[in-house]
């Protein structure tokens, strides 16, 4: 191989370490095989043209970057003053609703999907509403086709015939879907007093983006089982597990901002709101099963 081969491998080889490297720091952004190529071609360029010193430096930097976070209490002080957490009131509140998440092929509910119906569902054994709200996602998987979050759901609410009065959403394909789509289900049933059950470092955009939909929020992060749990434990996977989340919804509270997606003012709600709102993504049915 000749030296420019060489310098082309070099290259290559340092943009796979750049993706390893990220991959640990920004795991929402770098986690499926798209990173990988994406970062492979980087690579290449790089190594094929003068950038290649600069890439060296980044990993460097990177490299930095993770040891400092891995290392230190950062993470944890940043995600202190994310964390929304609100006081859950005395009394009963209209409605309890748990976001989804992530699914499996088999058809059961991610651990973290898991954790947030379960937060729920406690919630309503305390007397805090009768009423249980599940948005739905859907994941089309290679071999076992389309699966929706409803299944699972179905499985475990089954478990506690007649404690609740469930309803869901249609498919949502984001946070401001899944606020949309439980405007659409609940305000013209009155229902406006909620408490919104996510993930912890999800709870600020989440909750902000319903109270944009007109709603009356109690926020409330469910107690997770696996990465993203709070407190944050002192090892290097939970801090960048952490960091990495807060990265995605710093970026994605700006978007939101942008877009006019989150409460910038105190939450408004008029009739023409229900209806315009529903024209964004396109008409909505709602199941209701005791």
């Amino acid at each position: 191989m000749t030296l420019s081969g060489w310098v082309v491998a070099a290259g290559l080889l340092a943009g796979l370490g750049l993706f390893l490297l990220l991959r640990e720091l920004l795991p929402c952004f770098t986690s499926d095989t798209s990173g990988v190529l994406l970062f492979a071609m980087i690579g290449l360029l790089m190594g094929a043209t003068r950038l290649r010193v600069f890439t060296l430096v980044l990993l460097q930097l990177v490299a930095a970057l993770i040891l400092a976070i891995a290392l230190t209490p950062v993470s944890s002080s940043l995600a202190r003053h994310w964390l929304r957490r609100d006081p859950v009131p005395s009394g009963p509140v209209d409605a309890v609703i748990a976001l989804s998440a992530g699914l499996n092929a088999d058809t059961t509910m991610s651990g973290e999907a898991l954790d947030h119906l379960i937060t729920a569902l406690e919630l309503i054994r305390a007397g805090q509403s009768r009423v249980l709200v599940t948005t739905t996602a859907d994941v089309v998987f290679q071999r076992s086709g389309r699966v929706r979050s409803d299944e699972d759901q179905s499985r475990i609410l089954s478990l506690f015939p007649g404690a609740t009065e469930w309803l869901r959403t249609p498919v949502t394909t984001s946070t401001h879907d899944e606020a949309v789509e439980s405007e659409d289900l609940l305000l013209p049933q009155g229902l406006t007093h909620v408490v919104v059950v996510t993930s912890p470092m999800h709870s600020r955009r989440a909750c902000a983006t319903f109270e944009r939909a007109g709603f009356s929020v109690v926020c409330v992060p469910a107690r997770l089982r696996g990465l993203g749990a709070l407190p944050i434990p002192p090892t290097p996977r939970e801090r960048l597990a952490i960091f990495g989340q807060l990265v995605y919804e710093w970026s994605a509270m700006a978007e939101y901002s942008i877009r006019g997606w989150v409460r910038t003012d105190k939450p408004r709600r008029s009739a023409t709101n229900v209806s315009a709102r529903r024209n964004e993504i396109g008409a909505s049915a709602s199941d209701r099963l005791e």
